[in-house]
């Protein structure tokens, strides 16, 4: 019902005040929810449940499924961020953006809307010199790309020698994407959202079959 009321609510406000209007909505909402079931691991509240909008959604950060996961995994494995100089981030999330940026010297975020990241700018021609970067995150962004293989070539560049990109993709996406990265020359290591247990699975909202993708150039 709240995705639906957002669909239609949503064209008639003027994108300035989306932001403000969207935080109101949640903050009543997290109110509702008060409770102890699930937890997030990207804000760290914990609710009755999460919101279906349209996935599982948090209330406190705006979190979907793929979200928690790459936060869990932050959290389990804390050399993937340790250390890190220089980040970009991908059509950045602002969940995982106030989960990575504290921890980095050098934080740069790119979207093709200028409204929603640090600077405007293609995935497949990146105006960054080589080795720019020694993490880079891209989540769910790729199966939006048209040339998927340009933005992979544009990502193993711009990384450093020994550096890392951390991907996610759609359900349906997955397969392709991992045999992707490999002709890319990138040297993957996949985690499973499923191998974390039915306990976590459940109190942290997570898809079982999600995957996230570790490649290391």
């Amino acid at each position: 019902m709240l995705h639906r009321l957002r669909l239609a609510v949503k064209p008639l406000v003027p994108f300035a005040l989306q932001s403000a209007a969207k935080r109101l909505v949640l903050f009543f909402s997290a109110l509702a929810l008060t409770g102890s079931r699930v937890s997030c691991p990207c804000c760290g509240r914990s609710f009755r449940r999460f919101l279906h909008y349209p996935a599982l959604f948090c209330p406190g950060c705006s979190s979907y499924e793929r979200h928690r996961f790459l936060c869990l995994e932050l959290e389990r494995r804390p050399e993937l961020l340790a250390a890190r100089r220089s980040v970009l981030h991908v059509g950045p999330e602002p969940c995982i953006r106030r989960r990575v940026e504290p921890g980095v010297g050098d934080y740069v975020s790119i979207d093709l809307d200028p409204r929603r990241a640090m600077r405007a700018m293609d995935v497949a021609a990146m105006a960054f010199p080589d080795d720019r970067f020694d993490l880079v995150i891209c989540s769910h962004v790729l199966e939006e790309v048209p040339d998927r293989d340009a933005a992979l070539r544009e990502i193993n560049r711009v990384l450093e020698p020994g550096g890392l990109a951390l991907f996610g993709a759609a359900l349906p996406f997955q397969d392709e994407l991992e045999e992707r990265l490999e002709r890319a020359g990138f040297t993957v290591e996949v985690l499973v959202a499923g191998d974390l247990g039915a306990e976590t699975l459940t109190r942290c909202g997570l898809i079982a079959e999600e995957r996230l993708y570790l490649a290391c150039v």
